[in-house]
């Protein structure tokens, strides 16, 4: 992917709109409200904790995580990523994920039908990202 904000430039809500078209884009999700909200709660958890992780609070997984925002998924995978400075920016952070084999196949598995993005800063500055995958029931 084509870097779209400077390695200095502020994160705003445009820089990373634009970074979650491009995914949209590349693989014809649609955006979902209530992954948006999942994905953005995971990001603060992973700031509130100060570190990375699939797990949410009391240890949940994805799955549970969806159900409690009222998404029930039929399938459903994740990336999480964080990172300081320029690290943490969201060119940086969506190169990394496609570099990855294993961040790249949840972005292009073809079984998934919608996303939902989130990200928090913590106060050490480094900033938190997740991105929730799936394909509704029914």
């Amino acid at each position: 992917m084509a870097p779209i904000a400077a390695d200095n430039a502020p994160i705003t809500p445009t820089t990373v709109a634009r970074h979650e078209q491009e995914v949209v884009d590349l693989r014809r999700l649609s955006l979902n409200s209530k992954l948006q909200g999942a994905a953005r709660q995971q990001a603060l958890f992973m700031q509130q904790q100060d570190k990375r992780t699939h797990k949410g609070p009391g240890g949940s997984g994805i799955k549970e995580r969806l159900r409690k925002v009222g998404y029930h998924p039929a399938n459903c995978v994740e990336n999480a990523a964080a990172g300081g400075g320029e690290l943490g920016a969201p060119d940086k952070i969506f190169h990394t994920w496609m570099e990855s084999p294993d961040h790249m196949e949840n972005i292009l598995r073809e079984d998934m039908q919608e996303v939902g993005f989130g990200s928090a800063s913590g106060a050490s500055g480094r900033r938190y990202w997740c991105a929730d995958f799936a394909r509704p029931q029914g």
